[in-house]
């Protein structure tokens, strides 16, 4: 059985996030219409409302301060919170942000569980590991116990790796994807 909780996503720098002169843009919500037949995503996500940040950091500090409202909200009602991270460069001002105690306080990090997103096939300590990236902006910052950081091992082969990791979801959530 899976343990419950809500995954908490944050928009990232491809398809989620528009760069405009100056300033950086995000969807403020997802369109609460299914999308009809015939009808592309792109169009559906017309609908969304968009939030428009000057820059990377005030984007970063504004994705962190939501991310900690909406886990605080979940550990009102479940024992844990889970947040999937994304990797390269666009998440690194969020993951600074987010190591700030008045968002992710410390209470809420040993009630945490980090999972990822994404991961290059490299060992955890190489330079373009996407989970190496998250421990040296977020996680040696953050205390969130070792056994709560559910990262891809990406020093294994491709094939290897994804098994070992399904078998990670598949045992933290309860089901195993399609």
């Amino acid at each position: 059985a899976g343990r419950g909780g809500t995954v908490l996503g944050i928009p990232d720098t491809c398809a989620e996030r528009v760069r405009l002169p100056g300033r950086i843009a995000v969807p403020a919500s997802l369109p609460r219409r299914k999308r009809r037949p015939g009808q592309s995503a792109g169009d559906a996500a017309m609908s969304a409302s968009w939030l428009f940040f000057p820059d990377e950091e005030q984007f970063g500090q504004a994705a962190a301060s939501h991310a900690g409202r909406l886990a605080r909200a979940v550990l009102e009602k479940h024992p844990h919170f889970t947040l999937a991270l994304s990797g390269g460069r666009g998440p690194l001002p969020f993951f600074r942000h987010l190591a700030d105690a008045d968002i992710f306080a410390p209470e809420m990090r040993t009630r945490a569980h980090i999972f990822f997103v994404d991961e290059r096939m490299v060992p955890p300590d190489h330079a373009d590991s996407n989970f190496g990236s998250a421990r040296r902006h977020l996680l040696d910052r953050v205390p969130v116990p070792e056994e709560n950081i559910h990262r891809m091992p990406g020093e294994l082969p491709q094939a290897a790796a994804a098994a070992a990791y399904t078998e990670t979801l598949d045992g933290f959530f309860g089901c195993r994807p399609p």
